[in-house]
C-alpha cells in the first residue's frame, strides 16, 4: 500500500487496503483498480481538492462512515463495486455510473458548485433505482438536471467544526428553490452515524430554520446535524451533509452540579411534597424558584428515573404569542428527565407552594410547535397544591421528538387562551402580552 498526492492504488487482487488517511486528508485524485478493496473508516474527512475519484473494472470502494468533499468526476466503471454505506460523497461534476450500484438510504451523495463545474449524471446504471439508466434520466423538476442530481439540503449554521454554538441554536439551512419543500426532517445526535438521536422532528413549518427547544442540548457537548426535505408527493430528498458542533458551557452558574441554576435554587427546609425530608435531600426530585417567590418541584414517578435538569423559565423570554394562555402566574418550568423505558408511558409529579387557581390548565411552548395545551394529559390534586403529568417518548409531551430515553418538556399551569390582537390589562401575573412587556 502506498499513500500520496495523486494516488493510484494498483495492488493484488483481493487485498484489503485501509487507506492512509494522514496522506489521503489532502489527496488529489484517487483511482481504485485491479481487484483492490479501499475503505474509508473512522468518520474520516478527504478532501480529493476537485480532482476525480474513479473506481475501475475489479475495484472497490467503501466509504464507510467517512466523507469526501470536492471530488470534481466520480466514475464507476463496468466491474467495479462501490460500497457508500453510512458515508457522505460530496461532489461538482460528472457522476458516472456503468455498474449496478443503487444508493443506499443511509448514505448522501450531494452536488455542490464547489469546483466551478457543471453538475451532470450519464451512464448505463441506475443509481436511484427507478428504472431509467443515469444517462437517460428526465429533469421532472425543471431545474435543468437529471432527476438523480437534485441537490441536497446545505446546512449553512452552524458550519462544520463550530465551537460555542448555544443551547438554543438556531439550525440554518440554504432556499434549496429546485424542491418543492412541503416538510423537512432533521436530526440531532451525538454519535455521527445518527444511531441514537438526541432529537427528531419532522416539521412542515420549521423549512430551513430549526430553532432547537430548551433542555435539548447539554452544554459543553459535540453534537452532529443533518437534514433533508420532503416534497408535496412525500418524496425525501438525501441527507444534507452532516454538521458537527460543540455547544457552549452551560450560561448559568451551577456550582453544586445539581441541575438547578444557582440563582433559582431554594430554601433548604423547603418539602413540597411532604415527606418530612426536605426536597434538596431527597433523589429523584428538583426544585426552582418561580413568579412571585413561589416554587415548584418536580419529582419522579412512572417509569422515570431521574429528573436531570429543571430551571425557570421567564415570559419575557418568549416572543410567540399565538394561542399562549391568558394567566400563566408561576411562569414556566423547564426540565430534562430520565426514563426507565423508552417505550412505556412515563409520568411525574409537580408540586406547588402556592394552590393554582381553580380551572388550571398545562400548557406547554417549544419553538417548534408553539403554545399547546396540554391539559387532557393532567391530572390536578383536589388540594390544588400538586399535579400529575403524562409523557410518551418520542410522542406526547417530549419536545425532542424522538424516542430516547429522554423527557424534554417547557411548560407551566395556566387558564384560558388568549385571543390574538387582546391586550387588555390583566396584572403582572398575566399571560404572554402582557409578561412579555412588564418582565
Amino acid at each position: 500500500m502506498f499513500c500520496n498526492r495523486g494516488i493510484t492504488v494498483l495492488m493484488l487482487a483481493g487485498m484489503l487496503l485501509f487507506i492512509c488517511m494522514a496522506d489521503l486528508a489532502h489527496a488529489r485524485g484517487i483511482t481504485v483498480t485491479n481487484g483492490v478493496r479501499v475503505s474509508f473508516n473512522n468518520a474520516a474527512i478527504i478532501d480529493v481538492h476537485c480532482d476525480d475519484i474513479s473506481v475501475e473494472n475489479g475495484g472497490t470502494l467503501s466509504l464507510g462512515n467517512g466523507q469526501v468533499d470536492n471530488c470534481r468526476n466520480f466514475t464507476l466503471d463496468s466491474g467495479a463495486t462501490f460500497n457508500d454505506d453510512t458515508g457522505t460523497l460530496n461532489l461538482n461534476g460528472l457522476w458516472t455510473n456503468n455498474t449496478d450500484f443503487v444508493k443506499g438510504a443511509s448514505s448522501t451523495i450531494q452536488f455542490n458548485t464547489n469546483c466551478g463545474e457543471t453538475n451532470d449524471a450519464t451512464g448505463t446504471g441506475d443509481t436511484d433505482d427507478d428504472g431509467v439508466a443515469d444517462q437517460d434520466e428526465p429533469d421532472g423538476n425543471g431545474d435543468g438536471l437529471p432527476d438523480i442530481l437534485v441537490s441536497n439540503p446545505i446546512i449553512l449554521w452552524p458550519t462544520n467544526g463550530n465551537i460555542n454554538v448555544p443551547l438554543n441554536a438556531i439550525i440554518q439551512t440554504d432556499q434549496f428553490n429546485a424542491f418543492n419543500i412541503a416538510m423537512s426532517e432533521w436530526q440531532i445526535s451525538r454519535i455521527n452515524d445518527f444511531s441514537s438521536l438526541s432529537m427528531g422532528v419532522t416539521s412542515d413549518t420549521s423549512l430551513t430554520e430549526l430553532n432547537v427547544p430548551d433542555m435539548v442540548l447539554t452544554g459543553d457537548t459535540e453534537y452532529y446535524s443533518r437534514v433533508r426535505f420532503i416534497n408535496d408527493l412525500g418524496e425525501p430528498s438525501s441527507w444534507s451533509g452532516v454538521v458537527s458542533f460543540v455547544t457552549e458551557a452551560d450560561p448559568f452558574s451551577d456550582l453544586n452540579m445539581n441541575g438547578v441554576p444557582d440563582d433559582q435554587e431554594v430554601d433548604d427546609n423547603l418539602d413540597l411534597d411532604e415527606n418530612a425530608v426536605p426536597d434538596v435531600e431527597q433523589d429523584g426530585i428538583k426544585c426552582v424558584n418561580v413568579n412571585d417567590n413561589q416554587q415548584i418541584c418536580v419529582k419522579v414517578s412512572d417509569n422515570v428515573a431521574s429528573i436531570d435538569a429543571l430551571k425557570y423559565v421567564a415570559l419575557s423570554s418568549i416572543d410567540d404569542n399565538a394561542n399562549c394562555p391568558d394567566e400563566l402566574p408561576k411562569g414556566l418550568i423547564s426540565f430534562r428527565a430520565s426514563l426507565i423505558s423508552s417505550t412505556d408511558p412515563a409520568s411525574v409529579i409537580v408540586y406547588f407552594s402556592e394552590q393554582v387557581v381553580k380551572n388550571s390548565g398545562w400548557y406547554k411552548y417549544d419553538t417548534i410547535n408553539g403554545w399547546q395545551d396540554y391539559t387532557d394529559y393532567t391530572s390536578i390534586n383536589n388540594n390544588r397544591l400538586s399535579m400529575i403529568i403524562d409523557f410518551q417518548d418520542g410522542e406526547f409531551g417530549d419536545a425532542d421528538g424522538v424516542a430516547n430515553g429522554v423527557i424534554v418538556d417547557p411548560s407551566g399551569p395556566g387558564t384560558e387562551l388568549k385571543v390574538p390582537g387582546d391586550s387588555d390589562d390583566r396584572g403582572d401575573s398575566g399571560g404572554c402580552f402582557i409578561n412579555s412587556l412588564t418582565f
